[in-house]
């Protein structure tokens, strides 16, 4: 049988082997993998996600097109740290927190619009975008008052829609039990030097139980123009939505029905001064 000094020796080995191997993981894997370049925007200065100093998630277009979600509020279900309570289905309402903190203290941005309400935070999600307007969404996780105020405490969830891109026309159209129907029209395409995209659709349905119907229509439009040298970038949306809300705030309020409607609009401007150096402006209105 093998003494002691046999057994050391050859432990010793083995661990050697497993040091060697974890030193190497790390250039094997990063020789392997191109992630490429991904900008995040959801800061005050856009920077290279390589780069970042705070905890993000980007959700990429790749992702959103193969989702099963209907809705932005089914599809942040699925990011960590993200806890969305929906009331109703295909984000008729529905309320989102992060990390812990209230559904007050999360920032929602569209294009960097501030989108949170003043009234009440039940109504952050209430976007005048759909699903299919979006180019990507980034969620920044944890506390972001020193740049955006006390509504970031949890974090930030800023939502890009789509740049106007080749000349194209889109069609949709569903239906299902309860009386539910849902459609969408989506054009884009370039014409005197403007690029733009625009996109409506709507979907009802009777609801599954007793005043648990919905009524949703929605119109979004984004137009980029390029007039000596500077780029305007124009986005404008409008959601208006009727639903009933049975059991949302209670039990006793089973016959209450809310309607709401946002709208808002949002221009931006860069001018190029030279290759290291560029003026960006922007003024946004927002109503709910």
């Amino acid at each position: 049988m093998p003494d002691s000094a046999d057994k050391e020796t050859e432990m010793f080995g083995k661990r050697v082997k497993i040091l060697l191997i974890l030193m190497a993981a790390p250039a094997l894997i990063g020789a392997g993998i191109d992630l490429g370049t991904v900008i995040v925007t959801g800061t005050r200065v856009p920077h290279v996600f390589a780069d970042r100093v705070r905890t993000v998630t980007v959700i990429e277009k790749e992702m959103i097109a193969s989702s099963p979600a209907r809705s932005i509020a089914e599809l942040l279900t699925h990011s960590a740290s993200l806890d969305l309570r929906e009331r109703g289905a295909f984000g008729v309402q529905s309320d989102i927190s992060m990390r812990g903190a209230t559904f007050e203290q999360v920032l929602i941005l569209v294009d960097g619009v501030r989108m949170n309400d003043s009234q009440t935070a039940h109504h952050n999600m209430d976007l005048p975008v759909s699903l299919s307007d979006i180019e990507k969404i980034e969620v920044i996780r944890g506390h972001a008052s020193s740049v955006y105020g006390p509504d970031a405490f949890g974090g930030v969830v800023n939502i890009i829609t789509k740049r106007p891109a080749a000349k194209s026309v889109r069609t949709e159209l569903e239906s299902g039990s309860y009386g539910t129907v849902s459609g969408k029209l989506a054009v884009e395409g370039a014409s005197g030097g403007i690029r733009q995209y625009l996109s409506a659709s709507g979907s009802r349905s009777d609801g599954y139980s007793d005043n648990n119907d919905y009524d949703i229509t929605n119109l979004f439009g984004r137009s980029v123009l390029n007039p000596g040298g500077t780029e305007m970038d124009i986005s404008y949306g409008l959601k208006n939505n009727s639903f009933g809300a049975n059991n949302f705030y209670g039990t006793v309020l089973d016959k209450e029905r809310e309607r709401t409607s946002a709208r808002y609009v949002s221009l931006k401007t860069v001018t190029v001064i030279n290759d290291g150096l560029a003026l960006r402006s922007g003024v946004a209105f927002k109503r709910h």
